[in-house]
């Protein structure tokens, strides 16, 4: 058995709730009463019957994204479900956001511009044009991955303060300041590489500390870089900050982004003296002869680890064995020093005290490290 579209005048199953042709529902929406051809209404309920014309586009979602702006287009029919749910959906997809209190008419048509130009007062209606004073804080990208180094190379030679760091990994997330990025995403790659009890948690404190001036909300967790923000970690990763001249237009920008200043360490003393069962840590580098900051750091944590043995070593110890060795080329960040041999070289271990313990690589490259002796 079959019946006639009321719509399309397409010949179609009985069973069938709608038209394989036009789309259009062929069983009334209230007591599922087929509908006759040319009714205005319902025979049996007296509902009143919309028709679609054949010629209409069906229901589509057309999605465009390049450098400047994001769109999409959706055409929906009269008796679509959902439209509230489909607009966050989409808004999610395109990593914007999408002005809810406006409906979803038939065949009606959308179009979003980015974050990137939406004016500084987070704006939702991409339809106005940006003020000419908020153009300095839209995003114009251009950077590649090729014109920075690895993050693990950025590890070992830039000092900077936690805060700038989350920035830097953050930059990283958003393929170098072009895509939205997840706090979330953010902290697991900060902290797989710098995890410490006091960083781990400070994360939140310094995030808002970092977030003003150099970021803005997409949406809950997500966000992405204003220009200016983005100007200053290029500046950092590149080493360039020195090179700035305008700096009466920088004074304004986040504190979070500017170098922090480094905190006296407290000496911690230890035995480097000879002894009937150890030698002194000076013997020790005689042996060695470290010609390396790295070294020289492993060869201090180890003497206080192993030879007199200490549970753990900490920055004040470092400190006293350079100046116990009168050692004059000591880092300026010694405890990030530290951090950067551990991650980079896998000799140390973070402790629960702050400190670090010595590990089994750290033993296997000092055996391999020749014992020199000074000819007489």
């Amino acid at each position: 058995m079959e019946t006639i579209c009321f719509s399309c005048n397409s010949s179609v199953p009985n069973n069938s709730n709608f038209c394989f042709s036009c789309g259009s529902k062929i069983k009334c929406t209230t007591c599922f009463t087929h509908i006759l051809k040319d009714a205005k209404f319902c025979i049996e309920c007296g509902e009143p019957i919309k028709k679609v014309d054949a010629n209409t586009q069906n229901n589509s979602v057309k999605y465009k994204r390049n450098k400047e702006e994001t769109s999409y287009e959706i055409s929906l029919s009269d008796n679509i479900i959902g439209q509230d749910g489909l607009k966050d959906f989409l808004a999610t997809i395109v990593g914007s956001r999408l002005d809810t209190t406006k409906s979803l008419d038939d065949t009606s048509f959308i179009e979003l511009k980015t974050l990137a130009s939406e004016n500084e007062t987070g704006n939702n209606n991409s339809s106005k044009d940006v003020n000419e004073g908020d153009k300095g804080n839209l995003l114009n990208i251009t950077h590649s991955s090729d014109e920075f180094p690895h993050i693990d190379d950025v590890e070992r030679v830039i000092e900077c303060s936690e805060s700038e760091w989350m920035a830097i990994y953050a930059f990283y997330n958003s393929s170098f300041g072009k895509e939205a990025f997840n706090i979330n995403d953010v902290k697991k790659s900060y902290l797989q590489k710098r995890n410490t009890p006091s960083r781990a948690n400070k994360f939140k404190r310094e995030w808002d500390r970092l977030f003003p001036k150099t970021m803005q909300t997409v949406s809950d967790n997500v966000f992405r870089f204003k220009a200016t923000g983005i100007e200053d970690i290029v500046s950092l990763i590149k080493n360039e900050s020195s090179k700035k001249t305008n700096s009466s237009n920088r004074k304004s920008k986040s504190a979070a982004i500017n170098k922090t200043h480094v905190k006296p360490i407290v000496i911690s003393e230890f035995d480097v003296f000879k002894s009937d069962n150890k030698q002194s840590l000076q013997e020790l580098f005689d042996d060695k002869k470290p010609d390396n900051t790295n070294d020289k750091i492993l060869l201090i944590a180890y003497y206080v680890s192993k030879t007199i043995g200490q549970d753990y070593f900490n920055e004040g110890n470092i400190e006293y064995g350079y100046k116990a060795l009168q050692l004059k080329d000591r880092p300026t960040h010694l405890r990030q020093t530290i951090n950067n041999v551990k991650n980079s070289k896998l000799w140390f271990k973070d402790h629960e005290s702050g400190g670090w313990t010595v590990e089994r690589h750290a033993e296997i490259h000092l055996d391999k490290m020749p014992i020199i002796k000074e000819s007489k």
